[in-house]
């Protein structure tokens, strides 16, 4: 089975007020795409750990 989805990181953001990262992906394929991430390595207060996105987003052909 071949895998025709294509997706691109547009942007990453760091909000201070919730402590949250955003992630702006845009699907460049020409089908439905499924999205998660995962941030490796990232240090907080000098502890290095994975943050992970729980869940898979689904993304429209263009948006």
């Amino acid at each position: 089975m071949q895998d025709a989805s294509k997706l691109e990181v547009v942007s990453l953001s760091y909000y201070k007020l919730s402590k949250k990262f955003g992630i702006k992906v845009k699907n460049t394929g020409k089908v439905t795409a499924f999205a998660d991430a995962e941030l490796p390595d990232v240090s907080i207060a000098g502890i290095t750990k994975t943050l992970r996105y729980e869940g898979v987003k689904e993304v429209e052909p263009g948006k």
